[in-house]
């Protein structure tokens, strides 16, 4: 199955904005940022799920199917 680089920078960007919601008491960020920020993760999130769904059609067909 092949995974991008992209992914690997999606999945930080994911734990780095848990982190910032976590820590957005204490640090006093902009709401509307983080809400930014949270829908710019969500949208790289949604393209690389899509991104791996083609890129392993062929091996999760495999996978599902038991061919």
């Amino acid at each position: 199955m092949i995974t991008s680089n992209l992914s690997k920078i999606k999945t930080t960007l994911q734990m780095s904005m848990i982190v910032l919601v976590f820590l957005n008491s204490y640090l006093f960020i902009n709401s509307e940022l983080l809400y930014y920020f949270m829908l710019g993760t969500s949208i790289l999130t949604f393209y690389t799920g899509l991104h791996y769904l083609f890129c392993n059609y062929k091996e999760l067909r495999k996978m599902i199917l038991n061919k």
